[in-house]
């Protein structure tokens, strides 16, 4: 259904474990694959706890979320469902979506994301290659202070 940088073969286990890395901050999510490749499973940060809700295609190709539409227009994505539940106040969705952790851990603005993905995509593939050939090297060397600041 959807290839995004925040999208995880984890199970619930560790999503909750990545999710605590974050300190459980309420609109941090990912998506986590499932057996079935029509469905997806959004997990979302909702009062400081991990919440973990079923994504799929209806009979009309519509994405559901717990058997739910949301927003005015029915989606045919998943990146344009999780658009609408990035807004505020949207019926009878708990919280919005903020900040996506991606495949290497870190969190990724969704606004950002979705205000253009090929561009967010391609900083964070570089980040991930140089912060890679630096650790090759042995020049990535980051005081406790700054690991701290990429964790917040």
């Amino acid at each position: 259904m959807t290839d995004l940088p925040f999208t995880h073969n984890l199970d619930r286990s560790q999503c909750e474990d990545l999710f605590r890395k974050h300190d459980n901050v309420d609109g941090f999510f990912m998506l986590r694959e499932r057996e079935d490749p029509n469905e997806f499973i959004l997990s979302v940060v909702y009062k400081g706890r991990a919440t973990h809700h079923l994504v799929q295609l209806d009979k009309e190709r519509k994405v559901i979320i717990n058997q739910k539409r949301y927003g005015t227009e029915p989606q045919d994505t998943v990146l344009g469902m999780l658009e609408i539940l990035s807004k505020s106040r949207v019926q009878g969705w708990p919280v919005p979506l903020t900040q996506a952790i991606t495949k290497d851990g870190k969190s990724l603005s969704i606004a950002s994301y979705l205000a253009n993905p090929t561009e967010t995509q391609g900083q964070e593939d570089e980040s991930a290659n140089t912060q890679e050939k630096e650790e090759a090297a042995g020049t990535n060397q980051k005081s406790e202070e700054e690991e701290e600041e990429v964790e917040e």
